[in-house]
């Protein structure tokens, strides 16, 4: 037999144009199931139909590779990406073969791009408090007012404010604890009568500062305030003066007045 010449040995296919190292996608409501996320495309010197793949089991869940014609295919979307639970995807690793066998591989990271799709969320509601109705102006009301936003630094931010305009009560600065995560107080405004109300409901907001958002970002949650009594009134008769009439020769243990 005649050694096989370098003309007669087949070559293996390579992706042309290569991959792209990173690939940037929108999270869900923006990338859908079935949307299309890239192409594959490849040429063998062997003028071969090709076959196209993705690596592991996990990846196959997440995408779809629809073949096109003999060197093309697209990558689809299996389901719709969200940042808050998986940011990156690393190592995706596509291949192309031809019938001989000849693999060749290459991998990718896809990136999942941040939208504002969360709004914050209010921390170990429901928040009951009681105050005194003799606390001073200005005392703390209640301390443990925290929100998270679970959108990245683009979308996290956030402020507190008061729903309703009770003078009563206010809103102490907006203090950040990490990233999406805020804190404030509720502080006494003027002072509280028991005799004239015994609780208050204070609705406090959470407000994105993103003002293309601020209508749609924003959530509440309310404090229920009990006032307590503080004996800070005198004891009051209920008629002044009273008048009784007396008949001569009355029992001396006889009751003048019920």
């Amino acid at each position: 037999l005649l050694p096989a010449t370098l003309g007669d040995e087949n070559q293996a296919p390579r992706f042309y144009p290569a991959l792209q190292s990173n690939n940037f996608f929108h999270e869900y409501n923006v990338t859908r199931r079935g949307d299309v996320l890239l192409w594959l495309n490849a040429t063998d010197p062997d003028d071969n139909e090709l076959q196209f793949g993705v690596e592991g089991g996990f990846y196959n869940r997440l995408i779809d590779i629809k073949k096109v014609d003999a060197t093309h295919a697209v990558v689809t979307c299996n389901q719709m990406f969200d940042r808050e639970s998986q940011e990156k995807y690393e190592n995706i690793v596509f291949y192309v073969r031809d019938p001989p066998g000849n693999k060749v591989y290459q991998s990718v990271r896809f990136v999942i791009i941040d939208i504002d799709d969360n709004v914050p969320v209010f921390k170990g509601t429901p928040y009951r408090v009681d105050i005194a109705e003799n606390a001073p102006v200005d005392a703390v009301v209640f301390e443990a007012i925290e929100a998270v936003d679970l959108d990245g630094p683009l979308y996290n931010t956030f402020s507190f404010a008061l729903a309703d305009r009770n003078s009563s009560f206010g809103i102490d600065k907006t203090n950040f604890v990490s990233s999406g995560h805020y804190s404030t107080r509720l502080v006494l405004r003027e002072s509280l009568d028991y005799e004239k109300s015994r609780s208050h409901i204070v609705t406090v907001l959470a407000v994105s500062d993103q003002a293309q958002h601020r209508s749609a970002q924003l959530s509440s949650t309310e404090v229920v305030i009990n006032v307590i009594d503080f004996p800070d009134r005198k004891p009051e008769f209920s008629q002044s003066p009273y008048y009784v009439k007396i008949e001569e020769e009355m029992p001396i243990v006889s009751y003048l007045f019920l």
